[in-house]
């Protein structure tokens, strides 16, 4: 009968644009990063208690980067033949070069990971990003969540299970908590490499020495205390 038709046509057209909505998420395009951005994030090791604020400038269009540690107190300048790290040494800031090294990925390129479905992060509605990858005999899982609310993807969270993608590290839990991002056209000043790295005083480091003192900042602290108050010791176990 006529109504039965019509209840047969409503299921009908319902499955019709449930179907539709599927095929959009599916079909919907991955985000791209911009080549140029500016970001404030935390970067955590939860396991080790590790809390390092980070402030990010990238310009992959250029080849260059520059990542501020503890609100400056260590700056990492990325560049096409060197990379710079600027640093409490002591009683007074130290310019530490090495080989050139890939800009920090500090945004994952997620145009080939698997959308997740939505979530929620701090009770903010994300899209959720996932990408797995068997490194020998551990699997590394990694996880992105966006808000895609504003008409361009805006980062919130990405957890590592695995090794570090951002900075290259050991296999461990790890997270980048954005809190401030903001794709832009970089002015040239923020990537001008301080009077000191140009000095003769400039002296190369070792860079896996330098992660580890960048990840494990009581040096960093000692440093800070003894410029404050004008004090000169060898090392803090010196001044212990």
């Amino acid at each position: 009968n006529s109504r039965d038709a019509m209840s047969f046509a409503r299921v009908a057209l319902a499955a019709c644009v449930a179907l539709l909505a599927v095929s959009l998420v599916v079909a919907a395009p991955n985000p791209n990063w911009p080549k140029q951005y500016s970001l404030v994030a935390t970067f955590n090791i939860p396991y080790a208690g590790i809390v390092m604020p980070l402030t990010v400038h990238y310009d992959a269009e250029n080849g260059r980067a520059r990542v501020d540690v503890y609100e400056g107190l260590d700056t990492t300048f990325y560049q096409a033949n060197s990379t710079y790290l600027v640093h409490p040494q002591i009683d007074k800031y130290a310019c530490s070069p090495s080989d050139a090294s890939d800009l920090p990925k500090v945004l994952p390129d997620i145009s080939s990971w698997t959308y997740k479905g939505q979530e929620f992060v701090r009770g903010i509605p994300v899209s959720v990003y996932y990408f797995e990858q068997k490194n020998g005999d551990k699997l590394n899982k990694y996880t992105m969540f966006l808000n895609s609310a504003g008409g361009f993807p805006i980062p919130l969270l990405y957890t590592m299970d695995g090794y570090n993608t951002a900075f290259g590290s050991h296999f461990d839990h790890y997270e980048i908590e954005y809190l401030e991002y903001m794709p832009s056209v970089l002015n040239d000043e923020v990537f001008e490499l301080p009077e000191l790295c140009r000095s003769s005083e400039a002296k190369s480091v070792d860079r896996i020495g330098a992660q580890l003192r960048r990840a494990f900042p009581m040096e960093d602290e000692f440093a800070q205390f003894t410029k404050q108050h004008g004090k000169t010791y060898g090392s803090p176990a010196e001044y212990s």
